[in-house]
């Protein structure tokens, strides 16, 4: 995915612009439930499933990276969850 065309978030200033164009990407990506509801793996989810759940919150992880500006990383950085950075 060629991030260069998405905004970086900077801030309040364009966090509704940039939030909008994120659920976006997390639809077609498919990770939407992930990252911006928090939806985790069931109990009973299988270890394929959950593997599977991994996977798709690290290329969360991977997106949110690459579109936060330096300031905003450096606070998120202890985060390893897509979601609560989100």
């Amino acid at each position: 995915m060629k991030v260069e065309n998405l905004a970086c978030l900077n801030g309040q200033s364009n966090y509704e612009e940039w939030a909008s164009q994120m659920s976006m990407v997390f639809r077609a990506m498919r990770v939407y439930d992930i990252v911006v509801e928090g939806v985790q793996p069931a109990s009973y989810a299988t270890e394929e499933e959950c593997k599977g759940y991994e996977a798709l919150s690290d290329q969360a992880l991977l997106i949110l990276i690459q579109v936060l500006s330096n300031p905003i990383l450096q606070k998120v950085s202890k985060y390893t969850n897509p979601h609560e950075i989100w």
